[in-house]
């Protein structure tokens, strides 16, 4: 279940359709002239979090789709937002210094994280409410200025701003929530890196780097054309339950406009701590779509989209036209995800009566209440 309202739209459709074209593990990029501003949110947002008032400050080139399945990005699906042309990220990675310039101006915001001042930016921003007390999304950042220009001033610069009440006290004021796990250090060319022999550079954090290539010696297995990427990484940021957030996601380039760089926002992960309930019939053999007297039996999994940073209680009634303690045996319906796990599952057996009997359904019906709001969920399964 989604928090926010929409419908299935032509975005939903390409970053679930293109599996067949990826036999030949290209990263595939769909222009963003196919989508309005709020179609494109909808591709990164997840549970838990409700956008609106969005706004796309980009060229109209610099920014789209993206499906990367079965190639060498560490994402599957999601926006990319570029300091020059999003159709620039497809590999191989067959040139040192690919370059598109949008002819678009610097962001202030930039300007302040990075030592050069920016042109070329594109920058996307929306109000969101989140649902519950962490947010948290993915992301990969990729650049041909990999490594020519580390610990340089021609260092291209993103950021994700986040603005709204911090729940340690105070307000985030465009705060930069990417930042290198277990610091307060932005993640940048400059900070994520790997040796540099030439210009006598040391490695900053070779943990989050992933060299690509130079460019001029062509590998055909590189499907990204930047010459480095960092791995996976997490922004995160605690929040208020139901309280109104800013954030704002941007990208430039640094001291000139040469030299494409790029974030590529992982699909579906802008979300918060939401629980989902979903019925599964289970046997040994595997899953099937019902369950039988005295065979298979059913599974309900309460499942959260991220590990709980305590026990979470969970309440929940069945009904449904299967009666308990007569089709399938009593459970309790007060359960626990612990705190560091994510799901928690209860199973349900079925009573071998040898009566024939029509189809019964178990409808599972689970409220997750938040601050300011209830959210009713039902799952139901065949026996």
């Amino acid at each position: 279940m989604k928090i926010f309202k929409s419908t299935l739209t032509a975005m939903a459709l390409f970053v679930a359709g293109f599996v067949s074209f990826n036999a030949q593990a290209q990263l595939v990029v769909d222009p963003s002239s196919n989508y309005t501003p709020e179609e494109l949110v909808q591709v990164l947002v997840g549970e838990g979090v409700n956008v609106s008032n969005v706004v796309i400050n980009c060229g109209a080139d610099a920014y789209g789709v993206f499906n990367a399945e079965n190639t060498t990005l560490p994402l599957t699906s999601g926006l990319i937002l570029t300091s020059g042309a999003a159709l620039n990220a497809i590999g191989p990675n067959n040139s040192g210094s690919q370059t598109g310039s949008s002819g678009f101006g610097g962001d202030a915001d930039l300007d302040l994280v990075t030592t050069a001042a920016t042109q070329d930016a594109c920058v996307l921003e929306f109000d969101f409410t989140p649902y519950s007390d962490e947010l948290s999304f993915n992301y990969v950042f990729g650049s041909e200025e990999y490594l020519e220009y580390a610990e340089s001033t021609f260092n291209d610069v993103f950021a994700f701003f986040i603005t709204g009440p911090n729940p340690a006290g105070g307000t985030y004021n465009n705060v930069n929530i990417a930042l290198i796990p277990g610091t307060d250090i932005p993640v940048s060319i400059n900070t994520i890196h790997d040796e540099y022999e030439p210009n006598g550079v040391a490695a900053e954090y070779p943990e989050y780097y992933i060299n690509n290539g130079d460019g001029f010696d062509v590998d055909p297995e590189s499907t990204i054309q930047y010459d480095g990427l960092t791995t996976t990484l997490a922004a995160f940021a605690q929040v208020v339950p139901c309280q109104s957030y800013h954030l704002k996601i941007a990208i430039a380039d640094a001291g000139d406009s040469a030299f494409d760089s790029g974030v590529f926002l992982e699909a579906g992960s802008l979300s918060t701590n939401f629980v989902e309930v979903s019925a599964n019939a289970a046997s040994i053999e595997g899953n099937a779509d019902a369950a039988v007297e005295g065979c298979i039996n059913a599974t309900i999994t309460f499942t959260a989209t991220n590990p709980a940073t305590e026990n979470i209680e969970i309440n929940f009634t069945l009904t449904g036209t299967a009666i308990e303690g007569v089709d399938y045996q009593a459970v309790n319906h007060t359960v626990v995800i612990p705190e560091g796990e994510t799901s928690v599952s209860v199973p349900i057996s079925i009573i071998e009566d040898d009566v024939a009997e029509g189809a019964e359904t178990i409808v599972v019906d689970f409220t997750l209440d938040v601050a300011c709001e209830a959210f009713n969920q039902t799952a139901s399964i065949d026996i």
